[in-house]
């Protein structure tokens, strides 16, 4: 990443923190903000009918994010890093796959952690022998079976039996303000949710160990 990027970046996260929730932008951040939608790689869709305002809102995970509220009321969000390089950024149709694979089964990891801690306030995590609680862990898939073999092996076998394309799995999600991909039709995610729950063997960990499992 070059210098320019990394200023961008550091300017665009100045303006996304330094606001209140629900406060919309001034009117400089509003048009340095609107520069970058320009080059979102869904900035036709993002814009619309054109842009009023941008407000500061809570994502899903509590965190802000930047809302859009066109001219005729309507609202959506956007992902700023998408406006850096949309060639980069722009997910593929097996990327977005993924992701409603995990969106399938996020009930059931959720109910194993909380299975986890359910008698406990902390655990020991595996890999750094140190106490865990509920909000500084992650659920991890344990090796050979990680997720992405699972996903991977899942998918072969749903292309192959059906003899479809990966094109074929349609998906749901892509309108204004949905932030997860779901499977059009609910018997995929069925059958990804009882395929991994069949083969995964979860456990939980420090979120330190997690992530640095993910850089290997």
């Amino acid at each position: 990443m070059d210098m320019l990027k990394k200023d961008i970046i550091a300017k665009t996260k100045n303006i996304l923190h330094k606001y209140k929730l629900y406060e919309t932008l001034n009117n400089l951040d509003f048009k340095y903000i609107l520069t970058l939608i320009n080059n979102h790689p869904r900035a036709k869709e993002k814009i619309g009918i054109g842009i009023s305002a941008i407000k500061i809102i809570p994502s899903r995970f509590k965190k802000p994010q930047f809302q859009i509220i066109r001219k005729d009321n309507s609202t959506t969000d956007f992902s700023y890093l998408k406006c850096l390089n949309s060639n980069i950024y722009k997910t593929s149709h097996l990327l977005n796959v993924k992701k409603a694979c995990r969106e399938a089964i996020s009930k059931d990891m959720l109910l194993f952690k909380q299975e986890q801690f359910k008698d406990y306030q902390q655990i020991i995590c595996p890999i750094t022998n140190k106490s865990i609680s509920f909000y500084d862990s992650h659920v991890d898939h344990t090796p050979p079976n990680t997720f992405e073999s699972i996903f991977n092996n899942w998918l072969s076998l749903t292309l192959k039996s059906n003899n479809n394309n990966i094109e074929d799995l349609k998906l749901i999600g892509y309108n204004d303000n949905e932030d997860f991909k779901n499977f059009k039709d609910k018997s995929i995610s069925n059958s990804f949710r009882e395929y991994h729950n069949k083969v995964a063997k979860l456990r939980i960990l420090s979120i330190e160990a997690n992530l640095k499992q993910k850089k290997r």
